[in-house]
């Protein structure tokens, strides 16, 4: 088991014991249990019921924990009867996610955007990828995936961004954003200036018309190429033909 927080979970199935009492937990450097690194105790729980313990302090690495349980403690017994402790299982406690995606691009191919990335950086599992689309998660796939397609208006001022998430759930940075060029051509260059803008681009005006009726004959890069947000896109305005 692969976590962010060493909150461990045992039933209180023993039928030898009374029908309430604790779960005993304790985490091992060791299978055998030699080592004892942390251990505690749950709330009282109903038989039949589960109990949970988290451990305060541990470091991220790989760990083993067991438990028991402990009936409620009687008048004629005021230690209460424990089960024996349950089989080893491995704990890996890990906090820190991974970094961002590597390589992160785009392209708009029959009408759909499509992205495509390389891993994080390291040798760490990845267990998903999570693709952003303006701020929020819209689709995931598996770690061994690497391409993924969204189906939204290619014109519209939407942004990308993808994320990983480990086998414990840590959820990486986000890539560098990327967003759709659009088209400006026959704009003045102050309304190609000012779309752009909404995209988060920045319109770099190639040449400076003398009268304010010039309109873009040509862009750089062309529109639906997908670039990142903060790029420069160079426009070309012209006086209109009378």
């Amino acid at each position: 088991m692969k976590t962010r927080v060493a909150t461990l979970s045992a039933g209180f199935l023993d039928p030898d014991l009374q029908d309430a009492g604790v779960v005993l937990f304790r985490i091992c450097a060791d299978p055998g249990c030699r080592i004892v690194v942390s251990s505690g105790t749950s709330g009282q729980v109903a038989g039949g019921t589960s109990g949970t313990w988290t451990a305060p302090k541990l470091r991220d690495g790989s760990y083993f924990w067991q438990a028991a349980a402990r009936g409620q403690a009687a008048a004629r017994d005021l230690a209460g009867n424990t089960s024996a402790w349950s089989a080893g299982r491995k704990l890996t406690l890990h906090r820190k996610p991974s970094g961002p995606p590597r390589r992160f691009t785009g392209s708009i191919v029959d009408g759909r955007f499509v992205f495509r990335w390389a891993p994080p950086a390291g040798t760490g599992a990845v267990e998903g990828y999570t693709l952003v689309v303006d701020g929020d998660a819209m689709k995931k796939v598996d770690g061994d995936v690497l391409t993924v397609a969204a189906d939204v208006d290619p014109s519209g001022p939407h942004s990308f961004a993808v994320q990983a998430v480990d086998e414990a759930g840590n959820v990486s940075a986000r890539t560098r954003t990327l967003v759709a060029v659009p088209r400006v051509l026959g704009l003045t260059a102050r309304e190609a200036s000012s779309i752009l803008r909404s995209r988060g681009l920045v319109a770099e005006v190639a040449t400076k018309p003398k009268v304010r009726s010039a309109v873009v004959v040509a862009q750089r890069p062309i529109a639906r190429a997908v670039i990142e947000r903060g790029s420069t896109v160079t426009v070309v305005a012209r006086e209109r033909p009378r």
